[in-house]
């Protein structure tokens, strides 16, 4: 459970679905089986650009001289670089 306030980091090898994840976080796609909930309430009941206004993502360095990923946290809140 993540309580108000609280962050999650989605980390892990290649290969092993947290791209997949976020996509049913994000409502990309949608649970063939089962649901994904959010305080209690199955996510396809929020307007999609509603539910993808309060998540972030900060992908992966890409090798390219590119900030640091903590630099680019605050690109979502700001809607710009900082870094």
């Amino acid at each position: 459970m993540i309580h108000p306030g609280e962050l999650l980091a989605i980390v892990g090898p290649t290969g092993h679905g947290k791209s997949m994840l976020v996509q049913l976080l994000t409502r990309f796609y949608d649970a063939d089986a089962d649901a994904v909930f959010l305080d209690g309430q199955d996510i396809r009941s929020f307007a999609e650009r509603s539910l993808r206004s309060y998540i972030g993502v900060v992908l992966q360095d890409n090798g390219k001289g590119e900030p640091h990923w903590s630099s680019r946290i605050g690109w979502k809140r700001s809607g710009r670089r900082t870094g």
